[in-house]
């Protein structure tokens, strides 16, 4: 990214999020789908993860900056995007999406066979170490054995705020044995 990209992306990292909701890579220069964040637009309209979006209304995605791109797939609430998604073992197909606004979801926790904890994680946005050390706590009370952190599609957020997490798991363990 440029500076004046980065300055941009900084200056709107506190507005409400308005777009598809969806988390973004590159994969042999088309647009990658690392994640479709639970309850946004993108998964409403049926996007999934690991989906390649061929075209943006349109446009070629191969070849463009994944910033360009991003700026393709933005904009304004309630309008449509038109995105033709190549999907493992299925036919290309055009996919409309109304952008909106989302939410990213916080950490839910689950009890599988009695014994086993599973927190799923959505984001590592800012606080989120802090919901997930609540939630590791509350599945330890509720005598779990084991606790397993599913951290896959997790594309948003900081690295940093990933870095209290080993603490607390290591903590839960020593809790649990």
């Amino acid at each position: 990214m440029t500076t004046e990209q980065v300055k941009a992306y900084e200056a709107n990292k506190t507005a409400p999020r308005v777009g598809i909701g969806a988390e973004f890579s590159q994969i042999s220069g088309y647009l990658y789908v690392i994640s479709a964040i639970k309850g946004s637009p993108a998964e409403k309209a049926g996007i999934k993860n690991g989906d390649v979006i061929e075209y943006i209304d349109g446009k070629a995605s191969r070849d463009i900056s994944l910033y360009d791109a991003k700026q393709l797939v933005d904009g304004e609430a309630g309008s449509t995007i038109s995105l033709r998604v190549l999907r493992a073992g299925e036919k290309a197909q055009t996919i409309k999406v109304v952008r909106g606004s989302y939410k990213v979801p916080q950490a839910e926790s689950r009890i599988e066979n009695g014994r086993i904890g599973v927190i799923k994680v959505y984001s590592l946005e800012d606080g989120e170490a802090n919901d997930i050390k609540t939630q590791i706590g509350n599945l330890t009370k509720q005598g779990v054995g084991k606790i397993i952190l599913d951290l896959r599609g997790v594309a948003a957020g900081k690295i940093t705020e990933g870095r209290p997490l080993p603490i607390c798991l290591s903590k839960a363990v020593r809790s649990l044995a």
